[in-house]
């Protein structure tokens, strides 16, 4: 099991291509965890989920997160 805590950057940038640029940034704090199963002396998989935060911009809600599926094979 592998529990987790730091700090995100969180960038928002809108291209120039929909008519104007802007660039937002903000640091947060993010939460996360993962576990690992070891499923033959050699195969081992995991699992992943970190939530980086959210922010509301010009009345939109961004939110961040991810989620991994990981398999290790030990040559």
């Amino acid at each position: 099991m592998r529990p987790g805590g730091c700090g995100a950057r969180f960038e928002l940038q809108l291209p120039a291509s929909l008519g104007h640029s802007a660039r937002e940034s903000d640091v947060r704090p993010m939460a996360g965890g993962g576990l690992g199963w070891k499923l033959a002396p050699q195969v081992s998989a995991t699992v992943e989920y970190a939530y980086y935060g959210s922010r509301r911009s010009d009345g939109d809600r961004f939110t961040q997160q991810k989620a991994e599926l990981g398999l290790a094979f030990k040559f």
